[in-house]
């Protein structure tokens, strides 16, 4: 990884650069897969064909290529338990999401659960679900 502001090598779980001291992901001069200077307003680093803000992304959590299933869960387990239960909120649950599964559950019997489960579902298979466990709905 490259600081995007000065192009200096950083280690992955760095927060900070140590040659210039910007926030890791800030920036936009330099290329953060492979520390190439960018063109103003460039989409992709035409060094590796990398978007120019992949390093950002990667940093935030935000789903990059539909990758929005936390590491060591299974996308196609967590689709068909939203499909199949997802009105008791165990899908959220199996997330990490617990206030979430809790108002499911409390709300399974009037089908409010199940509408919340639905539009999770259909999120998911969109790629734009995003895991939140603090967030209610």
């Amino acid at each position: 990884m490259y600081c995007k502001t000065c192009g200096n090598p950083m280690n992955d779980n760095q927060a900070i650069c140590l040659n210039c001291g910007c926030a890791t992901g800030t920036g936009n001069a330099y290329c953060s897969n492979c520390g190439g200077q960018l063109a103003p307003n460039a989409v992709v680093c035409m060094g590796c064909g990398v978007a120019a803000d992949y390093g950002a992304a990667k940093k935030s959590g935000t789903a990059i290529g539909g990758d929005w299933c936390p590491a060591g869960k299974e996308k196609i387990v967590v689709i068909l338990l939203a499909f199949f239960v997802g009105g008791l909120g165990i899908h959220n649950f199996y997330l990490g999401e617990s206030k979430k599964g809790i108002l499911k559950l409390l709300t399974c019997w009037i089908g409010i659960g199940s509408i919340l489960a639905l539009i999770d579902f259909i999120k998911m298979l969109m790629n734009t679900y995003v895991v939140d466990p603090d967030k209610l709905i």
